[in-house]
Parts: C-alpha cells; sequence; structure tokens
C-alpha cells in the first residue's frame, strides 16, 4: 500500500511539468512544432502510467495541475501574447484551449475507466444479466 502512495505522489509530482506552458514557449521560441508532440508525449506517457500504477482517478487532477502550472509559468515569465504568430489565439488563449483539451480528455478517460473497472467487479461478482444461450 505505501508503494502505492509513493507511485501516485510521484505520478502528481510528474504531472506539475507545465506541458502547455512549454509546448507554446518553445514554438514561440524555435518556430517548431516538435514542442507539441513532447506535449502529446508527455500527457500520453503519464495517462499510461496513471493506469499502470492502478490509479485512473489521478489523471483528471494531474490534468489540472499541469494546466495551473502551465498558466503560472505564462505569468512568471512574461510569456509575451504573440497574438500576431498564433492567429486567431495569443499565447495565453493557446495554453487554456490546450489545457481545457487535455483535462477534458484526460476526465473522460478516467470516468470511462472507473466506470468499466466498476462493471467488470458487478460482473465478477454475479450481478450481469443472465445470457438465455442467445447469442
Amino acid at each position: 500500500m505505501k508503494k502505492r502512495r509513493i507511485a501516485q505522489a510521484a505520478l502528481l509530482t510528474a504531472y506539475c511539468v507545465p506541458f502547455a506552458f512549454l509546448a507554446v514557449s518553445g514554438d514561440a521560441a524555435f518556430g517548431t512544432m516538435l514542442f507539441y508532440a513532447v506535449l502529446l508525449l508527455g500527457f500520453a506517457l503519464l495517462g499510461w502510467l496513471a493506469l499502470k500504477t492502478g490509479s485512473p482517478a489521478l489523471l483528471f487532477p494531474g490534468s489540472l495541475l499541469s494546466s495551473a502550472c502551465s498558466c503560472v509559468a505564462a505569468k512568471l515569465t512574461g510569456l509575451a501574447p504573440m497574438g500576431e504568430y498564433f492567429k486567431p489565439l495569443t499565447s495565453y488563449s493557446l495554453i487554456a484551449a490546450i489545457s481545457i483539451a487535455a483535462v477534458a480528455i484526460h476526465g473522460v478517460a478516467a470516468l470511462l475507466l472507473t466506470k468499466r473497472k466498476r462493471a467488470g467487479v458487478r460482473r465478477m461478482h454475479g450481478s450481469s444479466p443472465q445470457m438465455d444461450g442467445k447469442i
């Protein structure tokens, strides 16, 4: 039980990386979309780790934590709005859009996985409807 708590704490700590800020900032500084791939890989890896540790409930709060860290990092670094570069969005609204999308995707994934897990538990205990031999 203690190892699982440590793994969950480490996972939430890893979610503190401001992925959306790093992607937008890297795109603005270097003019490459490669940083968005890093964002996707980072979130995919953290999601996979949440599933492997048996903690799908951490997907949603972890995404919220990363979003908050991205907003704070943008504010503290004084990231320029760059409305002309990220048309029609500014850098701040792009960070917000990416963060909202990540929170929504991870929230839906956590909800579906939790429902699937509960349905599997119900089937194991015999509460699923009986099939009358029909396929």
